[in-house]
């Protein structure tokens, strides 16, 4: 038997799916010792107070860049952990639309690294249009907003015509929206 899930790498979290539309987060962090800079602890680890003033953050994940492989690969372990399972394990992951094959190719390694044993890559984009339940095929245009980045990219025929990131995300929404609250208040 397979398992089959879906996995979303975000900056701030990481969004898994089973094949029961079961969706889990896990954060999207690791902690690293500040003088050996090996890694402490990932995922919701590195949440725990002790594990979190032990040493530095890192996030792996932005604007579709990785920070280190191997933060990448402890913390896409971590997260599919959360699926208890014997099986092998088949995953989609979703990347952004300017994502090269090259790109695609080395985070599939990462995630075959991390237990799982096949991958395929598709586009956020495509994949968003399939979640929302139209055919891949239609034309359409697809708003990502991230926690650090928001992609849009325009959809013909089911084909990527043109995308574009704009490096501001759901963070700065709400840094906005907390710097216009506390300026009300003054």
């Amino acid at each position: 038997m397979v398992t089959k899930i879906g996995l979303d790498l975000g900056y701030s979290s990481i969004a898994i799916s089973d094949a029961s539309f079961e969706v889990d987060r896990e954060p999207s962090i690791a902690v690293i010792d500040k003088n050996t800079r090996r890694i402490i602890s990932v995922g919701r680890d590195s949440l725990l107070p002790e594990n979190a003033s032990a040493g530095i953050p890192i996030r792996p994940f932005k604007n579709g860049l990785l920070y280190s492989a191997d933060f990448t690969k402890q913390i896409i372990k971590s997260a599919i952990s959360v699926i208890n399972t014997s099986e092998d394990i088949r995953c989609v992951v979703g990347v952004p639309a300017n994502f090269n094959g090259k790109q695609e190719g080395e985070l599939a390694s990462m995630v075959i690294d991390a237990g799982v044993k096949e991958c395929f890559m598709v586009k956020r984009a495509v994949a968003a249009l399939i979640g929302a339940g139209y055919a891949p095929t239609i034309s359409a245009i697809s708003v990502n907003i991230g926690a650090s980045g928001t992609e849009i990219a325009i959809l013909c025929q089911g084909e990527i015509i043109y995308s574009e990131t704009a490096e501001i995300g759901g963070e700065a929404f709400d840094e906005a929206v907390q710097r216009y609250i506390l300026e009300q208040g003054e």
